[in-house]
């Protein structure tokens, strides 16, 4: 019986290499080929003032006041989104501002006694202004008497001014008589500023509310002297350690430098929500240009009602400073991207 399997199963073998091998004439045709093209949609968003993301009260605010504070935010992309907003709020310590004053190769002095207000956020747009200082040392006020000439922009700060400055590194040397080319950042406002002068290393967490509790403390009439105070500024800009009075400032600065804010209520209407993550989410998708070419169909209004609570806002308020500044993003609305972007979401 095996004997005559094996040549079966050759035949078969045989047969079955003959059929593969053999060649035929088939008609044929084949089309052209088709490409599909899928072009990614794009998320994009605009809002604020007429100019800026951020608006320090001027108003001659009492307990009890609300104020109205309206952006507008245009999904500029051409998908829909959803919209959501981060608020920030802080007192300042007065209405003089500090400003930076750069010499292109490292922050020297910090200057300060002008009345003036945020920019807004200037991320990528540099220095509120540009030109040469000229330094009158020492003080009768302060550490430095100095005075700006050839400024390219007046708007905050004036040519031909006497300013009274602090200085801020205590690596570097200040020469009296000299007039160096600076250009001024507000740290308050353009919290990137460092990334523009090129010092981020040094500069990036330096804490200006403190520094600026410190300039605005009145401490010259209190009894302290100009070391003291620089001393107590050199704690923050250079880590140095104090003793004796120039402790006491840092204590006191410590203890009292940030008012709490919780005496400021937003309320932003039912259009928009808190989600349990602290930003607040517009209830509806915003949709995009490629279904709406109307403009106001795509743009969300922010109107928020910002409220000095009287209950809680004591005598320690009184000539300080309220800043509010808004934070927007967007995700595109399709696809559950939402819930896997923004878990906290209310929706």
């Amino acid at each position: 019986m095996r004997k005559n399997l094996l040549p079966v199963i050759l035949s078969v073998v045989i047969a079955v290499s003959l059929i593969a091998g053999s060649t035929y004439a088939w008609f044929t045709a084949a089309s052209e080929p088709i490409v599909n093209e899928f072009t990614a949609g794009t998320v994009e968003i605009s809002a604020g003032y007429a100019a800026g993301f951020t608006k320090i009260m001027e108003e001659n605010w009492n307990p009890g006041d609300c104020t109205e504070t309206d952006l507008e935010i245009i999904n500029e992309g051409t998908k829909s989104i959803y919209l959501r907003a981060k608020i920030e709020k802080r007192w300042l310590p007065s209405m003089l501002r500090v400003l930076v004053v750069y010499t292109g190769r490292t922050v020297q002095l910090l200057a300060i006694e002008w009345d003036s207000f945020c920019k807004g956020f200037t991320g990528a747009e540099g220095p509120i202004a540009e030109g040469q200082f000229y330094i009158g040392f020492p003080s009768q006020t302060a550490y430095i008497d100095g005075t700006f000439i050839n400024l390219d922009s007046e708007d905050y700060i004036q040519n031909g001014v006497t300013y009274s400055a602090w200085c801020l590194d205590n690596s570097e040397n200040i020469l009296k008589g000299v007039t160096y080319d600076v250009e001024v950042y507000d740290p308050m406002c353009n919290p990137d500023w460092y990334n523009e002068a090129d010092t981020k290393g040094q500069w990036a967490n330096i804490p200006w509310e403190k520094i600026v509790y410190i300039v605005n403390g009145d401490f010259l009439n209190r009894g302290y002297n100009s070391d003291d105070i620089q001393n107590a500024i050199w704690h923050y800009t250079n880590q140095i350690s104090v003793s004796g009075e120039a402790l006491e400032i840092v204590n006191e600065t410590e203890a009292n430098w940030e008012l709490p804010s919780d005496n400021v209520t937003i309320d932003l209407g039912p259009n928009w929500a808190e989600g349990s993550d602290g930003y607040w989410y517009y209830m509806a998708p915003v949709p995009g240009s490629y279904t709406q070419s109307d403009i106001l169909a795509r743009t969300v209004l922010f109107d928020s009602k910002v409220c000095l609570e009287g209950e809680l806002t004591g005598n320690m308020y009184q000539g300080k400073v309220f800043s509010m500044t808004t934070f927007f993003e967007a995700v595109q609305s399709s696809n559950g991207a939402v819930d896997d972007v923004w878990p906290g979401n209310p929706y």
